[in-house]
């Protein structure tokens, strides 16, 4: 059996990864946006619902940038390398941090490290029955 590509089909998945990427970015820069803007809208859909964190905000900005450079069909593939590996190292770190201060119960302040939020924010999930 041949190892054949459609390409057509390579085209619209490279096409799809670029636009998760622009996607998945934009969102991480209106939450971001919403933060440094004071607009609780853009860090939570909903009064009740958790605030996305700044962190984790930046996380999603770098990653929808390195997924959209990752992309063949965008940037100096140079440049463009450097760029990825770059991002994705500082969401590595982001998630290691995170991950680090949960699993010690230790609070290192990794979610506000960025930005810190005002008294009244809700920060933990509300569960009700």
């Amino acid at each position: 059996m041949a190892n054949e590509s459609d390409p057509q089909l390579v085209q619209f998945y490279r096409r799809y990864a670029a636009s998760a990427g622009i996607a998945v970015a934009l969102i991480g820069a209106s939450v971001l946006i919403g933060w440094i803007a004071n607009i609780p809208l853009l860090t939570s859909l909903s009064a009740s619902w958790v605030s996305m964190k700044a962190n984790t905000a930046t996380g999603l900005l770098l990653a929808g940038v390195a997924l959209f450079l990752a992309t063949p069909d965008h940037g100096d593939r140079g440049l463009s390398a450097v760029a990825v590996r770059f991002c994705a190292i500082i969401v590595a770190a982001i998630g290691i941090a995170t991950l680090a201060e949960y699993a010690s119960g230790w609070s290192i302040g990794i979610d506000q490290l960025l930005i810190t939020e005002p008294p009244g924010v809700n920060s933990r999930a509300i569960v009700t029955p």
